[in-house]
């Protein structure tokens, strides 16, 4: 006679259900706080703030002239745009991933819809690029 033998470790074998379904394995979580402390963080507010105002203001620099800038300038212009986009991006992926890890929370939920749409003002300064 064979005796079946359970390799699952002592406490996942604890934790097994009924009829032998297999126990609730523990999601991934993020530290989110490498990217931004939290939704109410000072520095994030700053970040979008002066990422407005850096759009702004390249949009005003450029718009309409990149296709007569020289090879240096408009070798600038994209790591500025870059610039711009990172700290857009650092943002968005923080509101994302918040929400992503708890959807069921509607505060997660809104938070991420108010990035989006600050996110989406700020980045209509910067769409002439890709256009132009």
């Amino acid at each position: 006679m064979t005796i079946p033998i359970d390799s699952r470790p002592a406490a996942r074998r604890d934790t097994a259900r009924p009829g032998g379904a297999a126990p609730a394995e523990a999601l991934p979580s993020w530290v989110l706080a490498d990217l931004v402390a939290g939704p109410a963080a000072p520095r994030l507010a700053a970040d979008l703030d002066a990422a407005e105002a850096e759009a702004k203001a390249f949009e005003a620099a450029h718009a309409g002239r990149i296709a007569a800038l020289p090879g240096d300038a408009l070798a600038a212009a994209i790591a500025r745009y870059e610039a711009i986009e990172e700290r857009l991006g650092r943002a968005m992926s923080f509101a994302q991933l918040l929400f992503a890890a708890d959807a069921q929370d509607p505060a997660h939920g809104r938070f991420m819809q108010t990035m989006q749409e600050r996110v989406t003002v700020i980045s209509s300064h910067l769409i002439f690029l890709t256009l132009e």
